[in-house]
Parts: structure tokens; C-alpha cells; sequence
């Protein structure tokens, strides 16, 4: 490699390495003193049993419903288990991290340049909540990974003249983030709308680039959908747990913060045979 290239590169490669040594050290730490590492709790207990359920055949969830959660997480557990077992969850979740780590600095790289981006990655190295959540199984981890890689494609799209190579691309990534987090059917909406905007003046060239993310994202998404059309009858692009979470931040003593409600049961399966009781209209 060029020497110009290297030195180009070399504050993201140490932000990685630093990262996966930060990673390691946390990771050696939990597992000897976290009582709770190995027995996941709440959500993560629940993405555990659907994985664990989906590897024997039996977790697509109740015969004649849609999706009650997204289902990309607890399928790519089953895969993850299966290459490296009970490790393999945390360790591509810790992998997660250090890309996300090197992606925050090459976005702040690319947008105002290499001291900017520096100090993002050292800001990113160090926010102890990420760490944190590389930890359990839940899908947090994968979500800011998936986001930070969208928005560094999308800006390298726009710096690189519109490069319809990547707008494909970007599109399977915003499909991937919307099937694990359904309220990122907003973030399409938004790149669609910024793109669709920065181009306005040339709206018949500004057409292929906004149907090549759309096109991206619906092969991702279309089989979810089918799926639950299939079983259901009803037409939920990706899950039904919308309703139940609004209701969880609105319902009469709400205070902001996460609160269960004394009528509401604390397990998921328990709640989402309330959810269509308390919150019908929630798919999403």
C-alpha cells in the first residue's frame, strides 16, 4: 500500500484497533463478573427462545399472524449460533461495534474532514452504552451498525457524483435496517425525499437513482410482506408491534420513560396477545 494511502488510513486503523482491545478487555470482564451473562433477560430472553425456535422449526410465531416483532434479528441468531455458538452472537456483535467505530469516523472524515473525523471515532470508541449493548441479544447493536454504514454509502453516493453502482446497494442496507427496525421505513422515505430534492432540477435523471434504492430495499423487505400476507390475509410490510409501543409511551400514567402499565403483562408473549385489545391498529 502507498505511503499516502496508508497514512490516509491509519487513524481508522487505529480506532479499530483500539476498539477490539476496548471490546476484549469489557468482554473477559462481563463474563467472569456480570451475574447476567449468561441468562439473558426481557427482550433478550425472547429473541434467545425465537431463535432457538426458529433452528427447530417451529418460531414464525402464532399459525395465521404476521410478524408480532421484526423478524431479521432472531434469524440471523439462528445463523450466528449455529457458526459459532453461544460465542457467535457476541463476537459478531463486538465486530459490529469496532466497524461502527471506524464508520462514525470515515462519515465525520468524509463531511469535515480528518481532524473532525478523528474525534468522532474517539467519541464513538468511547460511548460505554454501545459497548454495553454488544453484550445482550438484542437488535441495538445491528441497528447502529446498519445506520452508520446507510449514511456513510449515502454520502460517498453523493461525492462520488451519484455512482449507480452503490444505489442498489444502499437500498438492500436500508431494507436490511427497515425488517430490523420497521420505524426506518421513515429513513428510506427520508433519503428518497433528500435525493429527490438535491436533484430537482433534473427530475428524468433523478428518476433511476430513486428507483435503483427503492428496488434495493423492496427485495429485502417484499418477503417479509408476502409472508404475512400469506398467513395473515392482511398486508403488514414488516411487524405488528407498533400499536403495543405507542401505547407503552401514551397510555394514562405514562411518564416518559419505559413503564409497564399494572394491567399489561411483563412477558412479550403475554403482550402480544394484549396488543391487539389495547393497541388494533398498530402494523407497521
Amino acid at each position: 500500500m502507498p505511503a499516502s494511502r496508508l497514512r490516509e488510513y491509519k487513524p481508522a486503523l487505529l480506532l479499530a484497533a483500539a476498539a477490539l482491545l476496548l471490546r476484549i478487555a469489557v468482554l473477559l470482564w462481563r463474563s467472569q463478573n456480570d451475574p447476567l451473562w449468561h441468562e439473558p433477560l426481557n427482550d433478550a430472553a425472547h429473541y434467545d427462545a425465537w431463535a432457538k425456535a426458529l433452528a427447530s422449526g417451529l418460531g414464525h410465531g402464532p399459525a395465521h399472524a404476521p410478524y408480532y416483532m421484526p423478524p431479521l434479528y432472531p434469524h440471523l441468531l439462528v445463523l450466528l449460533q449455529r457458526i459459532g455458538g453461544a460465542w457467535g452472537p457476541t463476537i459478531f456483535q463486538m465486530l459490529c461495534g469496532v466497524a461502527t467505530v471506524v464508520g462514525i469516523q470515515d462519515l465525520g472524515r468524509r463531511l469535515y474532514g480528518a481532524r473532525a473525523g478523528l474525534w468522532a471515532g474517539l467519541l464513538a470508541l468511547y460511548f460505554a452504552p454501545s459497548i454495553w449493548f454488544e453484550g445482550w441479544l438484542l437488535p441495538t447493536t445491528l441497528n447502529l451498525f446498519l445506520l452508520v454504514v446507510i449514511l456513510d454509502l449515502a454520502v460517498a453516493c453523493r461525492q462520488r457524483g451519484d455512482d449507480r453502482r452503490l444505489l442498489p446497494w444502499l437500498g438492500l442496507l436500508l431494507g436490511l435496517a427497515i425488517i430490523n427496525r420497521p420505524q426506518h421505513l421513515l429513513l428510506l422515505a427520508g433519503v428518497l425525499v433528500w435525493r429527490g430534492w438535491s436533484a430537482r432540477r433534473r427530475p428524468v435523471e433523478a428518476f433511476v437513482p430513486l428507483l435503483l434504492i427503492v428496488l434495493g430495499a423492496v427485495i429485502v423487505i417484499a418477503p417479509v410482506t408476502l409472508r404475512n400476507i400469506r398467513v395473515s390475509g392482511e398486508p403488514v410490510p414488516v411487524s405488528v408491534n407498533g400499536g403495543i409501543n405507542f401505547y407503552l409511551g401514551n397510555f394514562q400514567g405514562a411518564t416518559g420513560r419505559f413503564d409497564l402499565p399494572p394491567h399489561l403483562p411483563t412477558d412479550i408473549a403475554g403482550q402480544q396477545e394484549a396488543s391487539p385489545r389495547l393497541a388494533p391498529a398498530g402494523r407497521i
